[in-house]
């Protein structure tokens, strides 16, 4: 069986609200209708050290269930940081 984005959105809305964090109707309601995978194309996965598509068929759940979970994702890497691997070090200068 494939479980399809509102089935995703009404388990993390019933996460929040047990949680408290979801207490009115209207973010109650916002939570469970706004489809959020639209805006995130893709993230990446810092602990595995890659990009996760959601255009990808073979990642595909795996996308959903972050994209609907309660945990933050990378959407953006600075160009500079592509391609680094846990453990390594780099130097960022930062400007005023």
């Amino acid at each position: 069986m494939t479980v399809g984005w509102r089935d995703h959105a009404e388990y993390l809305t019933a996460h929040l609200v047990r949680s408290g964090e979801l207490r009115t109707e209207a973010w109650i309601e916002a939570f469970a209708s706004v489809p959020r995978h639209m805006f995130v194309p893709g993230f990446y996965d810092l602990s595995a050290g890659e990009h996760v598509d959601g255009a990808d068929p073979a990642v595909r759940e795996r996308w959903l269930r972050s994209v609907y979970s309660d945990e933050p994702l990378v959407t953006q890497v600075r160009r500079q940081h592509q391609g680094l691997k846990r453990g390594s070090r780099q130097l960022t200068v930062g400007y005023i």
